[in-house]
């Protein structure tokens, strides 16, 4: 169990040092079939003056670039083309839609025609010019549907690299060229293998074997495709009196738009007339519609129910909530887990030890074959290596697993920044919670007002209003609240020279006097033993003349979300601001028996580093301003959605419902996802470390069995297969 570090003096040590940042641009790079091309790429972007940082992914087959800071963006198709790749521009496409799926047609007709071979290889059935069919029938399925193969084979030849295109040319070739050297001699030997029908097996179980990954990869993107779909094509607005209804993309800011009962809202904005209820479990997770009237906010992707309102359109395009989103989660589903270096670092050399495998096989079964066989069997058994080999399992067993958690994290309301930030997940052994809008409501509403000194109640709260009118914090919010409740409050004079002192409170001259707003520094009891309560005084230069005291209810799901952290293995600890008396109140409902009270924003930071130094790995959860520095110190952060977005852009993740189950969920699925990476990568390696030397023929000596080629390109795919599926599990996952 990791315990709290007892606070000493401020710690000079600086802070982990910031992210390289820069411009990022993002774009489709086609011709990559396994993890060695991504390895290519790579290096090449990175090789390019002014970039900062590039990353692949396999999966959606999308590169995202980072430039330095006034850097021009260069063209990218030429640095492509000269690496051997296409570039594609993403136009704003999701992974999943990037590329239309491509129809099985060709891949039937090559089973078809491979059909015919495989019964004219295999049996006796003869007719006249049999010959020139089997031979049309092999070359059109070679090195017409295997075309792609070949070229692209020969494209990485000329740019001095190899990749999975290379594995399968070379294979398929040798078996074809095979094929005529066995008919050439057909006339002098009893039988002629005619290794024909391995040529073309390989090009249709590899054709099968894309077709059927492409198809897992589209499905790994669905929550994407989900999310897009929940904004409307287009808008019904009011311009000069008159409604039209307008594509989406002429929607600008400022335009009326019209919502009906049972229209998804285009644009984020703000009521103008009307009232209605809007369903917004996209934002919240909440399945109960909420009313909302003049003045209230509204989302892009939320739907309207039960009344007609019109809204200004305060953001459009890109900049609405929903798009924001689906920006973050394409983001993350772009990046890749640390466990990924390892299938990185063996793919970039794959290829090359394969083929050097392949001609050690060759060189072994020409020298220690019989005589009469040595030809066949060293084919047999190169272009079996050749074929069986599989850096595309490697490249795929991290980014889809990525890919398909991302979205799965998303339909539960969690944003979680990267494949990092997932696999750190699953580590953390301490999480630390702020009070105040995390695990409380953060909506404190005043509960009592005692006067202390010579001014009236009335005059308190009026000087109290005008110092708390120019401040956002919760506990001016429900001072403010408070006095709209009252009646003949007196209107003060204006505040000047405010400040806002973090984590003590607000400070400003009103009538030539010094007010301020402060937090009780003196124990006091609670006036109810079963809510927390916080106490604030007003101070008239220096003098105590009022204390206004606070409650804030806690949310319901903190004691269940504490309880399945303990679960997990994982210590809870309180870091607040906040009194003593209240945080301790707060600790024992919810169940968390660590807590260090009277912090500042840089003491919680202090207290993180400190448990970090200890070996342990930290997450922290806050909603306010004052919690950026702890989120960011951290080594994962969360954000509330409910809360500031000062706080979610320094969190690592964003609860975006506010429930605080959402944190304990995050880590199950991180730990599930690793969990089916672990299996990915030992399916990938596995495969290879057994098929490898099975297709060498290592068990030849005692055996006598050699793994036909056929069957090598059949493992070889239904391998890739195998690992998207693995990875298309984690849709089905559910919180426990």
């Amino acid at each position: 169990m990791y315990e709290l570090p007892v606070l000493n003096s401020p710690d000079p040590s600086p802070e982990r040092p910031p992210l390289a940042t820069g411009q990022s641009t993002r774009f489709l790079v086609e011709g990559m079939h396994c993890a060695s091309c991504v390895s290519r790429v790579e290096a090449g972007l990175k090789a390019v003056p002014g970039v900062v940082d590039a990353r692949v992914n396999l999966a959606t087959r999308e590169a995202t670039v980072v430039l330095a800071e006034k850097t021009v963006s260069p063209k990218w198709e030429p640095i492509l083309e000269s690496l051997g790749y296409r570039y594609v521009a993403a136009s704003g496409a999701a992974p999943g839609q990037a590329r239309t799926l491509s129809s099985p047609v060709p891949w039937l007709i090559c089973a078809a025609i491979s059909a015919v071979v495989m019964v004219l290889c295999m049996t006796s059935w003869r007719f006249p010019g049999w010959q020139f069919v089997l031979v049309a029938g092999s070359a059109v399925v070679v090195f017409g549907f295997g075309r792609s193969f070949f070229t692209g084979a020969w494209a990485r030849l000329r740019h001095g690299s190899s990749d999975m295109d290379t594995l399968i040319a070379l294979g398929s070739g040798i078996a074809f060229l095979a094929g005529l050297w066995d008919m050439w001699n057909a006339g002098h030997h009893h039988h002629a293998s005619m290794h024909f029908d391995a040529a073309v097996m390989i090009v249709t179980f590899v054709l099968l074997g894309r077709w059927l990954e492409e198809r897992a990869r589209g499905q790994a993107s669905t929550a994407i495709d989900e999310l897009i779909q929940l904004a409307p094509s287009d808008a019904v607005i009011i311009r000069n009196g008159q409604e039209s209804t307008v594509p989406l993309s002429e929607v600008h800011r400022s335009d009326v738009v019209l919502l009906r009962p049972g229209s998804r809202v285009p644009v984020d904005g703000t009521i103008l007339t009307g009232q209605a209820d809007f369903e917004e479990s996209m934002l919240t997770g909440e399945p109960l519609p909420v009313s909302k009237g003049v003045g209230a906010t509204v989302s892009a992707g939320t739907l309207c129910h039960g009344g007609s309102v019109t809204i200004s359109a305060d953001r459009v395009g890109d900049a609405t909530t929903l798009q924001k989103i689906v920006g973050l989660v394409k983001d993350a589903q772009g990046t890749k887990a640390p466990i990924a270096k390892l299938a990185d670092r063996v793919a970039s050399i794959f290829v090359p030890i394969i083929l050097g495998i392949a001609a050690i096989t060759a060189m072994a079964w020409l020298w220690f074959a019989p005589a009469d066989q040595r030809v066949e069997m060293a084919i047999t058994a190169a272009v079996s290596v050749l074929v069986i080999a599989c850096p595309c399992a490697l490249g795929l067993a991290t980014p889809t697993a990525v890919m398909v958690a991302m979205g799965q994290a998303a339909r539960y309301g969690l944003l979680i920044r990267d494949g990092a930030v997932l696999e750190s997940l699953g580590q953390l052994k301490m999480m630390a919670f702020d009070k105040t809008g995390t695990l409380t409501r953060g909506q404190p509403r005043v509960s009592a007002l005692t006067v202390t000194g010579s001014l009236s109640q009335k005059e308190s709260l009026g000087v109290a209003v005008a110092l708390a009118k120019l401040s956002e914090h919760p506990l001016s919010r429900a001072i403010v609240e408070f006095s709209d409740r009252q009646n003949d409050v007196p209107v003060p004079l204006q505040a000047v020279d405010f400040r806002s002192l973090t984590g003590r409170g607000l400070s400003a001259g009103i009538g030539g006097h010094r007010i301020e707003l402060s937090r009780e520094e003196v124990a006091a009891r609670s006036t109810s033993s079963s809510t927390p309560a916080t106490r604030t005084l007003l101070l008239v230069d220096g003098v105590p003349q009022a204390c206004f005291e606070f409650q804030d209810e806690v949310r319901p799901s903190a004691k269940q979300a504490i309880e399945r952290l303990h679960q997990l293995g994982i210590d809870s600890a309180l870091l607040t601001g906040d009194r003593e008396e209240v945080a301790q109140t707060v600790a024992r409902q919810v169940g968390i028996d660590r807590v260090a009270a009277h912090l500042l924003p840089d003491q919680k930071l202090q207290m993180l580093r400190e448990t970090q130094l200890s070996g342990a790995k930290v997450g922290m959860v806050g909603d306010g301003i004052n919690d950026a520095p702890a989120l960011a110190q951290a080594d994962i952060g969360f954000a509330l959605g409910t809360g500031t977005d000062i706080a979610i852009s320094a969190a690592d993740v964003t609860v975006m419902h506010g429930d605080l189950l959402g944190v304990a969920r995050a880590v199950e699925l991180s730990r599930t996802t690793m969990k089916t990476i672990r299996q990915n990568l030992f399916f990938a390696f596995g495969y290879n470390l057994i098929g490898v030397p099975l297709a060498a023929g290592v068990l030849y000596p005692w055996t006598g069995w050699l793994l036909p080629p056929l069957f090598a390109a059949g493992a070889m795919s239904l391998s890739s297969v195998s690992v998207v599926l693995n990875s298309l599990r984690l849709k089905f996952w559910k919180p426990d």
